[in-house]
């Protein structure tokens, strides 16, 4: 029976379960002395303005609020928490020990009530012969009515008390199999089971050390240790928390074929080059080079919405330049439409 208590028990089920509850706890705690770290994967496929796919990936790594443990706070609650892992798991002894001893102290207390039961029984019947022969004297006159009434009160007596010996042994044999968490197997009739039994006696000069073995003792010790820890971490939280976040990452170079091809501007630059070209070192020739190095840059936009935009960025000035050029390579019949990007331009 104590093999069947020890496996179906739910008592002794949810001791396990709380072991493991701490357990984890503890894993958190105890993760908080490293450094988190968060890692991230993106990847994106969109169409461009070429009417190309363009792909687009990321990667990233990040460390999240770190804390520096200068003051012990962060190991003062993994210790405390290693602490409650051991008391919980004395805590399963001590429900385990219980269990033991409960189911043999309702093994006896059932063994013992089978046996008032069959005292009870053999009272009742030597009480049952004794009114009968009592009535047969009040009948012949041989006894008083008195006798008869004695007679017939102590054969009820022994019916109540047989009735309360077979309420307790229900009560036990319900205990019992609470106890074994299922139906209580077949009880086979055995008399004489309690005096069959042989109970050690404990020997005297037991020393006093053996109650150290007891896990009730050993579990208030572990929780001493975890309330001790749980003040070294009080203490350090005076002091000051230092949190550590850092994060890196890269992204895919998708945007660098971009140099080296014409990119359309709505806004005050009808059109400007990326591409890359050495800029001229050469003094410019004529009024209109001069001009250009002096004064600003107008550009018309092409289409119905032209307007004129004054210029003083750099990007804006390498473009004209580099129109200026190829209009002189240009005959003077082409010039007018040298440059793709835009209607005329006046320097």
């Amino acid at each position: 029976m104590i093999e069947l208590a020890l496996k179906n028990n739910r008592d002794l089920r949810v001791a396990v379960l709380n072991i493991e509850a701490v357990r984890a706890q503890y894993q958190l705690r105890r993760a908080d002395q490293l450094p988190t770290l968060n890692a991230g994967l993106t990847a994106s496929r969109a169409p461009g303005s070429s009417g190309n796919n363009v792909s687009a990936y990321s990667a990233g790594l990040s460390v999240a609020a770190y804390e520096v443990d200068l003051f012990g706070r962060v190991r003062s609650l993994t210790d405390s928490a290693a602490a409650q892992v051991l008391a919980s798991e004395e805590s399963r002894r001590v429900v385990q020990i219980s269990l033991i001893a409960s189911v043999a102290n309702q093994y006896l207390a059932l063994a013992a009530d089978e046996e008032l039961l069959d005292l009870t029984l053999r009272t009742l019947d030597t009480r049952e012969q004794s009114l009968k022969l009592t009535q047969l004297r009040f009948d012949n006159g041989a006894a008083s009515e008195l006798d008869l009434r004695q007679a017939q009160t102590l054969a009820e007596a022994a019916r109540v008390t047989l009735a309360q010996q077979r309420r307790q042994r229900e009560l036990d044999r319900n205990a019992l199999a609470l106890l074994l968490g299922q139906a209580l197997p077949e009880w086979p009739a055995a008399p004489g089971r309690v005096s069959a039994i042989a109970l050690a006696d404990v020997l005297a000069g037991v020393p006093s050390e053996v109650l150290l073995r007891r896990p009730d003792v050993a579990q208030a010790e572990q929780q001493l240790v975890a309330a001790n820890a749980s003040i070294g971490a009080a203490r350090a939280a005076f002091w000051p928390r230092i949190t550590l976040t850092a994060s890196a990452g890269t992204a895919s170079p998708t945007l660098r074929p971009v140099q080296g091809r014409r990119l359309e501007l709505r806004g005050p630059v009808a059109a400007a080059d990326l591409r890359r070209r050495p800029q001229s070192r050469q003094p410019g020739r004529g009024r209109g080079a001069a001009r250009h190095r002096r004064g600003p840059v107008r550009a018309r936009h092409p289409g119905p919405h032209s307007a004129t935009w004054p210029m003083h960025s750099r990007a804006a000035r390498h473009w004209t330049s580099s129109c200026a050029r190829r209009r002189r390579r240009l005959t003077p019949s082409r010039r007018d439409s040298a440059c793709p990007s835009c209607d005329s331009a006046t320097v």
